[in-house]
């Protein structure tokens, strides 16, 4: 196969697979948020409904630290994050890759908030965000150096939708960021207006 047929047939196989999961959010801004709780980065346990009790939370759903468009997310957070804690809220980030990556997240952003390891996709599943990647897109992984199973430490290649939510203290949606396409992200000037 010459070289243009290949890159076509990669392109196709990119764009069937690259929307594999659901298009639109499960949750809507009004709806009653799933309630989480994890295990963060420090050991601790981090509870929506204690979090709550405190103010909103701002939770998003983080990929892995191979994951440029996650990392730059999850950088331009923390450097607004001063903003976000004057609001009363406080940052969730929920990723299942496992905690031995956490550790390399927090190297290369920095980040200083919580960052829960969904060892099961447990609250992935809840939020409706979970999906299992399509053979192309593992494909496409593989010749990118990325072994999503194991950078999960599971047996099956299950991501999220880089969703984000805020919640209110009643336990509401207060906003939706749900975008199929991982390249997309909330901006923290809408999440700070949401707030």
């Amino acid at each position: 196969m010459n070289t243009p047929k290949l890159l076509l047939a990669v392109a196709l196989l990119f764009s069937t697979t690259l929307f594999a999961q659901d298009k639109e959010s499960t949750y809507k801004v009004s709806d009653v948020a799933p309630a989480f709780t994890g295990i963060d980065q420090n050991g601790n346990t981090i509870s929506s409904t204690e979090l709550l009790k405190k103010g909103p939370v701002v939770i998003f759903f983080y990929r892995g630290e191979w994951c440029p468009y996650c990392n730059r997310q999850i950088m331009e957070l923390q450097d607004s994050l001063q903003l976000v804690l004057d609001k009363g809220a406080s940052v969730v980030a929920i990723t299942p890759s496992a905690p031995e990556n956490i550790d390399e997240i927090i190297s290369n952003t920095k980040a200083t908030f919580s960052i829960v390891y969904d060892k099961n996709y447990t609250i992935m599943t809840d939020f409706g965000v979970a999906y299992e990647v399509s053979t192309g897109t593992k494909i496409l992984h593989k010749l990118g150096g990325i072994n999503v199973k194991k950078e999960n430490n599971s047996d099956e290649a299950i991501l999220p939708v880089p969703a984000t939510y805020i919640i209110g203290t009643d336990g509401k949606i207060k906003y939706v960021f749900y975008d199929v396409n991982y390249k997309n992200r909330a901006t923290v000037k809408s999440i700070l207006q949401a707030l």
